[in-house]
């Protein structure tokens, strides 16, 4: 609620609500915020695999031209005595989104870590396909529990 500085025309002890305000900049679509969003508890890329793999993706809907912000991690598990290098990645309409790449080393001492990243993308209004994609080098890795969300 705002409150005017003086009485204005029926408005009791000077106060307007928010009914009261008469924006016309914003239209229809301008109003909801969209988030596309998708999780797995286990095994989103289970040992064994050596190559790069699409862990999730999601599907959004662009009301206008704007930005989509991108959020994906994974719990990633190799039980090895030597450490493996692997990565992860997004991609926004299979291609891939600047910025977002990450590298780690998983195994050894360190038997579990997170592969995360966080992009924001311009983007023209339509459909559109976030992916979250890891590379993995070692067959003895495991990206296990894993989230990815988009929000317009």
């Amino acid at each position: 609620m705002l409150t005017a500085a003086g009485a204005g025309a029926g408005y009791a002890a000077g106060q307007i609500t928010g009914k009261d305000i008469k924006d016309k900049s914003l239209g229809p679509n301008d109003l909801l915020v969209r988030v596309a969003a998708k999780q797995v508890d286990d095994d989103a890329i289970p040992s064994g695999s050596t190559a790069p793999r699409k862990a999730l993706q999601v599907k959004i809907k662009a009301p206008t031209k704007g930005y989509l912000v991108v959020t994906a991690s994974s719990d990633v598990f190799d039980f090895a005595a030597s450490q493996e290098q692997t990565s992860c990645a997004i991609a926004v309409d299979d291609k891939y989104a600047k910025g977002s790449y990450r590298s780690i080393k998983v195994g050894g001492a360190d038997t579990e870590t997170n592969c995360e990243t966080n992009v924001t993308v311009p983007v023209a209004a339509g459909a559109h396909t976030v992916a979250f994609y890891a590379d993995v080098l070692d067959a003895g890795v495991t990206y296990d529990e894993t989230a990815l969300s988009a929000e317009f």
